[in-house]
């Protein structure tokens, strides 16, 4: 509750997701709708509680915000808007922020910026098993949508501005509107982008299984692969115990405070 970033995220992924649902499940949506008004008051009881935790909790952000005191530091010079948008290529192969056995293996293989948001590595058999979905699942309509999800929201994920191209991205400009305003790292969209991929490889899974030895044999191989591919170098799996250059700032901050934590208003 302490960043306001994820309340918008969970905000903008409703305001993508919503549009293409009605237009796959138009029908199911207009009767879901109508569940929800006939049920209101309950809604609205147990809205209450969360309502109030919310306000509670995000009393400062909604204090600073209406006061004029909220800070949001500048992210639009282009080295921090290259720094938010993920490469292509880090949506193929892993980005050296994650230590993982196969980014130690084929660390000369790509040269984007090690940097937390651009870990988008789908995974080779993920992709594979999804192009299979796509190409031979039979339900069409759950297939095209799931598949407008994905990339809408791979639309998102890329970000700002292409690294190889220097060309501005859609989310460049769709930045510029409440809430998107308040997401400056779109990759963090890469959790629906992922979820969706997940689900089509859940559906075609299910629609080529048998109940025999050669269907739980597959399974098997399929989880081996997936755990391969994300097994890490040690059992951390981002680089949090480099700590010293905070531990230099906060000895120089004239302070009282239990607790200082730095903050970069460049970036």
């Amino acid at each position: 509750l302490g960043s306001y970033a994820y309340a918008m995220l969970l905000f903008s992924t409703f305001l993508v997701f919503v549009p293409i649902l009605f237009i796959f499940y138009k029908n199911d949506a207009y009767l879901f709708i109508l569940n929800i008004f006939r049920k209101i008051v309950k809604i609205i009881l147990v809205s209450i509680p969360i309502l109030v935790a919310i306000v509670i909790f995000g009393y400062s952000h909604f204090y600073a915000y209406f006061t004029g005191d909220y800070f949001k530091p500048d992210r639009s010079k282009v080295v921090t808007l290259l720094e938010y948008s993920p490469s292509i290529k880090d949506y193929f192969m892993p980005n050296k922020y994650l230590p993982l056995q196969i980014t130690e293996i084929f660390k000369n293989a790509g040269s984007s910026l090690k940097s937390i948001e651009k870990v988008v590595f789908i995974g080779w058999l993920e992709i594979f098993i999804f192009v299979l979905f796509l190409v031979f699942y039979k339900n069409k309509r759950e297939k095209y949508f799931i598949f407008s999800v994905v990339l809408t929201f791979f639309i998102l994920t890329i970000g700002h501005m292409s690294p190889e191209t220097k060309m501005y991205l859609p989310y460049y400009y769709l930045h510029k509107f409440l809430p998107f305003s308040f997401v400056d790292e779109p990759a963090r969209f890469f959790v629906i982008f992922y979820l969706f991929i997940t689900i089509g490889i859940i559906l075609f899974l299910k629609q080529i299984y048998k109940n025999d030895a050669k269907t739980y044999l597959l399974l098997l191989i399929v989880t081996f692969l997936i755990v391969f591919e994300r097994l890490p170098l040690n059992y951390w799996m981002s680089p949090i115990f480099n700590d010293r250059p905070y531990v230099k700032v906060v000895k120089q901050t004239q302070s009282t405070a239990v607790l200082d934590i730095p903050v970069s208003y460049e970036n």
